[in-house]
């Protein structure tokens, strides 16, 4: 899925997407940043990852989901991989 902005923040919809069959999913878009992640087009508001996005990270984990962090800033990358 091509950015996590249809998901409204709720590990339920993450979770339904995983049963309906998605495996991959991208936290930031392009030049967006959103509730997860920062972009790396975009001023940055969250200094890489907030709260939402570890969550979101770790339940993609468990679910052996793919976390495609391309377009994301720098700092979003190194948290991700940590958090990872």
């Amino acid at each position: 899925m091509e950015g996590s902005i249809n998901l409204d923040g709720d590990l339920e919809v993450l979770r339904m997407f995983h049963y309906l069959g998605l495996r991959a999913l991208k936290l930031p878009v392009h030049d967006l940043g959103n509730d997860y992640a920062d972009s790396c087009c975009v001023l940055h508001r969250s200094g890489g990852l907030n709260e939402h996005g570890v969550t979101f990270i770790k339940e993609m984990n468990r679910l052996n989901m793919v976390i495609n962090i391309s377009h994301a800033s720098d700092e979003t990358i190194e948290q991700a991989l940590e958090v990872s």
